[in-house]
This record gives C-alpha cells, structure tokens and sequence, in this order.
C-alpha cells in the first residue's frame, strides 16, 4: 500500500526524508542516493541498491556454469602470453 509523507523544501533545496522513511531504506547519514524523475514525481534510490541491482542484471547474463571473473583473468593471462 502506498503511504504519503509530508515534508518541506527550504531556501537552500534541502528536504528532510523522514526518519521512518531512512530505516525502511536503510539510509545513513552521508549516504549516496540517485533521484529519477519522472513528469510528476522524483524516486530516492540508495545507490548501492542500484548497484546491486545492475550487478544481478549483469549476472544474469552470463551462463551459470561461467564465472566471469575466472573468465576474465584467463583472458588477460592468453593476452599477455601474446605479447
């Protein structure tokens, strides 16, 4: 179910998220965050959630039975026996 919360913006274009908000997020003091707006609206997403989610999007990618950092490494190792 979606929940409304109301805040302000002040001169400086700060906005305090509130506290209930942090601690379902996780956010901590300092934290990077990215905003994605829309046409109405703007998104608060911490950045290592949009990580993450890169992270398994790109694993997913590969087949199950390669590991990609294995893979790498044997590329890199077939480079430099060439030079």
């Amino acid at each position: 179910m979606e929940q409304i919360y109301r805040g302000k913006v002040t001169d400086a274009g700060r906005v305090v998220i509130p506290a209930e908000l942090r601690r379902a997020l996780g956010l901590r003091e300092g934290e990077d965050v990215l905003f994605t707006r829309d046409r109405e609206s703007i998104r608060i997403t911490p950045l290592r959630q949009a990580i993450g989610r890169a992270q398994d999007f790109f694993a997913s990618l590969a087949p199950a039975e390669v590991v990609m950092s294995e893979e790498l490494l044997r590329e890199r190792r077939d480079e430099a026996g060439d030079e």
